[in-house]
């Protein structure tokens, strides 16, 4: 993906991905996912589809102050401008998009997927991201579980997926 593939306004990222019918069983063959993310995936809630598209917008943590970039407010903030929960496939489809290096040309370290917190097994309620890894010192694709925790502050070069509706 070039830089073309997605345009930044004000501090939000738009960009669109197209659903392919990809499972969870196969997506944890494609891409690389933590234990906990393979799990989640795998659950009854990921629902792929098949050529739907979506419009992908990704609010980053910068737009909001510290006190402000908790999960409560980031939804009320994505509610106010129209944005709405993503299903949980599109996490896969963000990943399969985006390396991480584009995700770092993006000012972001990591997008969190905002959909419904999902719970299974030993889980606990978690969103899915796709981030930068660093501490693998590889480009490749990896799908993380990160904690819905309310009370956690999240960090400026954070980005939180959202879908554009469309009219």
């Amino acid at each position: 993906m070039s830089t073309t593939s997605w345009r930044e306004e004000g501090g939000i990222i738009f960009f669109t991905v197209k659903s392919d019918g990809t499972s969870g069983d196969e997506v944890t063959k494609r891409l690389r996912t933590t234990t906990s993310a393979g799990l989640l995936i795998r659950n009854s809630k990921f629902k792929p589809t098949t050529g739907v598209t979506i419009d992908i917008v990704v609010m980053k943590g910068s737009l909001f102050s510290k006190e402000k970039r908790k999960t409560p407010h980031i939804f009320v903030e994505a509610k106010n401008r129209g944005y709405v929960s993503p299903s949980l496939e599109v996490v896969f489809l963000i990943r399969s998009m985006l390396a991480a290096d584009q995700i770092r040309k993006m000012g972001l370290s990591r997008i969190t997927t905002m959909h419904k917190p999902i719970k299974c097994r030993d889980v606990s309620p978690s969103f899915m991201t796709v981030q930068v890894n660093n501490f693998y010192k590889s480009n490749e694709r990896w799908i993380f579980s990160s904690l819905a925790n309310e009370r956690c502050i999240w960090y400026e070069d954070d980005g939180f997926a959202f879908v554009k509706p469309t009219s």
